[in-house]
C-alpha cells in the first residue's frame, strides 16, 4: 500500500497517515498480546511513525483516538493530494 501511495501521489500526507495507521494498529496488537515494551514502543513513536510519543503509546485511549483521527483524515488527504502525472 505504501508503495502505491508513493507511486500515485506527490503529496506525502496520505503516505504518512497510512504509515501512522499501520504503526498504531501494530502497537495495539502488541499491547493486546502483552509484548508492547518500551523498545517496541520507541520504534513506533515519533512523527515518521505513529505520530505519538512512547508515553502516549502506553495509553490505550490515546492510541485509539489517534487511530480514529488518522482513519477520518486519510480519505480527505487522498482526495486532496497532488497526483503524479500518469500516461
Amino acid at each position: 500500500m505504501e508503495a502505491r501511495l508513493v507511486a500515485y501521489f506527490i503529496d506525502e500526507r496520505p503516505l504518512r497517515t497510512w504509515h501512522s495507521i499501520s504503526d498504531i494498529l501494530s502497537v495495539r496488537y502488541f499491547q493486546l498480546i502483552g509484548k508492547a515494551d518500551d523498545t517496541y514502543l520507541a520504534a513506533n513513536s515519533g512523527p515518521l511513525h505513529s505520530g505519538l510519543t512512547v508515553d502516549q503509546l502506553k495509553d490505550f485511549k490515546t492510541v485509539q483516538d489517534a487511530y480514529k483521527d488518522c482513519s477520518r483524515r486519510l480519505p480527505k488527504e487522498i482526495l486532496e493530494a497532488s497526483r503524479r502525472v500518469t500516461r
